[in-house]
């Protein structure tokens, strides 16, 4: 997950006024949030590196989103409060330039090492792979491909962890013009409400003076933004000066800053410097007279904090009368504080004559208007909004959709809106009680750590799941802002935490690519020990990538001069970036083939005995080593190839349980019909099934749905991440049809594996003891279902499975396919359970095929039989070879 911003954050003052009794909060580095980095991308690189234990390491990413919604949102604040609005172009600039540079680097070296090392056959997709991230939109490409079946079991990409950048990125473009829209509604409100007042202000210091009278209090300086010729004063040298004296205004030497009092010789101590502003003639108020927080300090004792706030005017030959006391909210004079009545808007001043003095300073015009923070209501009430409509979204498609669930922005989103809220609330966070906030900091490093150990790839994630790392997160940063002894701050401040949070963007960058092509780099399979070794690698690059790129991008003078240069350099490494991915794909690296050898297509379709004509084939394919020159389907395409069911949308994905027409095939005007019914594993014979179809003149009718078996059992699903009950209800709504249609044949196959368990009508995942008992039965209700429709029911046996991915290991081994074969004894699985199956079939008078000698000698199963390529994947038959076992499955299906 991206760790994208620096954390200079408000945190708790160190003191807090008495009088005011709130805290005020000052810019500083927050070493908790750097520690809370390093724990995060710890928690994923273990996770990714193997390490079984930390199965759920990936709320590693969730910490991230909690850290930059807060972290954003406290920048996008503080300019917000400190100039009335958001640059955009300045915003984008940081991103841009904070960002691009690295991940461009990854980028391209990812599909540098991909080119190099990786299957051809996965090139292309991962040069798309490249695109999308380039525009941080992978996450959308993820959640579509993770709701395919046949994808389920591919490797994953190297540049699938971009998804969390993506995600932040999104919520990035659209959350500052939010908040820009926020601060506009807010500026229009206020100049409605705001009284009117004099077309011109002359001002000098942060009090206004002008002939004739006391000034206006809509005139006078508020705040940290002092009024002055030209623009604001800024902030550092406003806060709360403004005396004017007899010449001119005074020097801004004598003003105060912050909270320090800048005049000759040194700053007065924080204490006697907080609102005075007073100037006499010869020099700077003597010490005894200035302000000291909100208590002004004067000879005698302090002044009442409601009569001390930033004022002091002076005069020439002693104390001003009453009615031209200084316009703050109180007036030094010898002999005590001045009621606070008489000293609310009086600083003109006079000679001892009593006649106004008309030329102090020359009047100068400033039309800018007093700024105070925006009111957090709205901001807060919106962010609640975006927090509760994203988190229902991730609940409920957590349950229906969880791949859109994981990888979606809009299930996501709450994540960073919590960060943020913190962000908004962390002036009042500030005042937290020491130890309650210590326990919430610990509190919250528990909820994080309990879940890594926790959860694990069944857990439903995000989902309610999230809340616990989530909120865990949030209460440490706003825990945090009260900066309370002996949190957990104590421990993230440590040297190594701080190390690994400052490298955490990068090495969360490198660590997976290192891990998907390090393997196939050094010619090792992956392991435990191999995954460690590689993600320290990961490290090293990570910390040489970010001194010789990421840091010199960003601090680079000449792009932070201004802010279209940064956004002209994102553009141009996005540009560029782009292009490489772009033309990458174009070059998929070159497979090493032999000879041609004649598609047995034709041989079977014309052989009086195609059995005999087929065990030639396959003892002649068992012995062949090279690749033939005219394979089909060619590895680096054999991904997309699938029976037009799946483009018609007949084969239905998890979440869908009736389809959008007939899904009619064979011949339509037949006057009889027969299904289709499985998942994939029955998918994969539509092509053998449609063609026997229009031979005999019979409508078919497709129904199959992805990890959904014929057997009338309720399994699990390990995408779905819970009980799949589509499949239950699908099943069922084909067996009616069934019974209504009254087919005359329907054939049934299913992967013979035991998919990710069973689960009982309670919701329980069953012991695996009970398993084969339980799929019998399943089998025994189907065929029952179809004998009472007074159909015949075809059980076709599963098919046998390779070793691996047949296209990626034909690429590999080009001049020896055959490695890729399947060995009998390995090639099934639950063998004693596929006998029991067939054999109570058979006695209920179903139909059994069983097709393994239309694959497999007595000893191995080619992965390459002809020029024809077996397997699409990795236990899919390809469409050209179902083809070309339609004479076979004819002479053995019902007439």
């Amino acid at each position: 997950m991206s760790v994208i911003h620096d954390s200079l954050v408000p945190s708790r003052a160190s003191e807090v006024s008495a009088a005011a009794g709130q805290a005020r909060a000052h810019s500083g580095f927050r070493p908790d949030i750097e520690g809370m980095r390093a724990i995060a991308v710890t928690l994923v690189v273990l996770s990714h590196a193997g390490m079984a234990t930390l199965a759920g390491g990936y709320v590693g990413v969730d910490v991230f989103f909690v850290i930059s919604g807060f972290l954003i949102t406290t920048l996008l604040l503080k300019e917000l409060d400190r100039t009335g609005t958001i640059s955009l172009s300045d915003f984008y600039a940081r991103r841009a330039v904070r960002l691009l540079p690295a991940s461009a680097l990854v980028l391209v070296a990812t599909l540098a090492g991909a080119w190099f090392w990786l299957p051809s056959t996965r090139f292309h997709s991962i040069s798309l792979d490249g695109l999308f991230a380039t525009f941080y939109g992978i996450n959308w490409r993820l959640a579509d491909e993770g709701v395919d079946y046949l994808n389920a079991d591919a490797a994953p990409s190297p540049l699938q962890h971009f998804w969390s950048l993506a995600v932040e990125e999104q919520f990035y473009l659209v959350w500052p013009l939010l908040m820009l829209v926020y601060a506009a509604i807010w500026a229009r409100r206020r100049a409605k409400n705001a009284p009117e007042t004099t077309p011109a202000r002359q001002t000098t210091g942060s009090a206004s003076v002008r002939p004739g009278g006391p000034m206006p209090m809509q005139q006078r300086s508020a705040g940290s933004a002092q009024v002055r010729p030209g623009g604001p004063v800024p902030a550092q040298q406003a806060w709360g000066y403004g005396s004017a004296r007899p010449g001119g205004p005074m020097p801004m030497q004598q003003r105060s800053a912050g909270s320090a009092q800048v005049r000759p010789g040194g700053p007065v101590p924080a204490q006697q410097a907080w609102g005075y502003g007073s100037a006499r003639p010869g020099g700077p108020m003597p010490m005894p007279q200035r302000s000291a927080g909100s208590a002004q300090v004067r000879p005698g004792g302090p002044v009442p904090a409601q009569q001390a706030w930033g004022y002091g005017s002076a005069r020439p030959g002693g104390p001003m009368p009453m009615p031209q006391r200084s316009a703050g909210s109180a007036q030094v004079r010898p002999g005590g504080p001045m009621p606070a009545q008489q000293a609310r808007g009086h600083g003109m001043p006079r000679y001892a004559t009593g006649e106004p003095r008309k030329e102090v300073v020359a009047p100068v015009v400033d039309k800018t208007p007093e700024r105070k923070p925006a009111t957090r209501v709205p901001l807060t009430l919106a962010l609640i909004a975006v927090a509760g409509i994203s988190l229902a979204a991730s609940v409920t498609q957590t349950k229906s959709a969880a791949p859109w669930a994981y990888f979606g922005a809009h299930t996501r989103a709450w994540e960073l809106a919590v960060g943020a809220l913190v962000a908004v609330a962390a002036s009042r966070l500030a005042r937290l009680p020491g130890p309650l906030a210590a326990l919430l900091t610990w509190a919250g490093l528990a909820a994080v750590i309990t879940s890594a150990f926790h959860y694990d790839e069944n857990t439903a994630f995000p989902g309610t799941a999230a809340l616990l790392p989530v909120l865990g997160s949030a209460a440490i940063i706003a825990a945090g802002c009260a900066s309370p002894r002996g949190s957990v701050a104590v421990v993230l401040r440590a040297w190594p935490f701080q190390l690994i949070g400052r490298y955490s963007y990068s090495w969360y960058l490198w660590h997976w690519p290192v891990l998907m092509i390090g393997p196939a780099a050094l010619g090792r399979e992956p392991s435990l020990r191999l995954g460690l070794a590689l993600s320290a690698a990961s490290l090293v690059v990570a910390v040489l990538s970010y001194h010789l790129v990421e840091n010199p991008a960003r601090n680079g003078p000449w792009i932070k001069a201004r802010a279209r240069r940064g956004i002209a350099v994102g553009l141009v490494l996005s540009t560029a970036t782009a292009g490489v991915a772009l033309g990458a794909g174009q070059f998929t690296p070159p497979v090493e083939t032999g000879e041609a050898v004649e598609d047995p297509t034709s041989l079977l379709a014309k052989a009086a005995d195609p059995q005999a004509v087929l065990q030639t084939l396959l003892a002649e394919s068992a012995k062949r080593t090279r690749l033939p020159s005219n394979v089909r389907p060619a590895p680096q395409s054999a991904a997309t190839d699938q029976p037009v069911i799946y483009k018609d949308q007949c084969h239905l994905e998890y979440e869908v349980v009736t389809p959008d027409g007939p899904c009619l095939y064979g011949d339509p005007d037949g006057k009889k019909s027969i299904f289709l019914l499985g998942d994939s594993h029955a998918a994969h014979w539509f092509p053998a099934v449609d063609a026997i179809a229009k031979k005999r003149g019979l409508q078919l009718y497709s129904r199959t749905k992805s990890a959904c078996p014929a057997s009338s059992v309720l399994v699990f699903n390990r995408v779905l991440k819970r009980p799949y009950r589509e499949c239950a209800e699908w099943r069922e709504k084909v067996l009616d049809e069934i019974a209504a249609k009254r087919p005359t044949f329907v054939v049934l196959s299913s992967n013979g594996g035991n998919f990710d368990g069973l689960v009982s009508p309670d919701n329980k995942l069953l012991d695996k003891s009970n398993w084969d008992k339980l799929w019998l039965a399943g089998w025994i209700k189907t065929v029952d279902r179809i004998k009472k429709a007074g159909s015949v029911p075809v059980l076709l046996l599963d098919t046998p499975w390779p070793p691996n991915s047949t296209p990626e290991c034909m690429v590999t081994n080009p001049s020896a396919v055959d490695k890729c074969s399947a060995r009998v004894a390995e090639a099934f699985y639950e063998p004693v359970r596929r006998k029991a199956v067939a054999a109570k079939a058979a006695s209920l008078g179903a139909k059994v095929i069983d097709s393994q000698g239309w694959f497999c000698t007595a000893e191995v199963c080619p992965a390459v039989i002809g020029n024809l390529l077996v397997w699409k994947d990795g236990s899919h038959i390809s469409t050209a070879y179902s083809a070309a076992l339609t004479p076979l499955l004819n002479a053995s299906l019902p007439k």
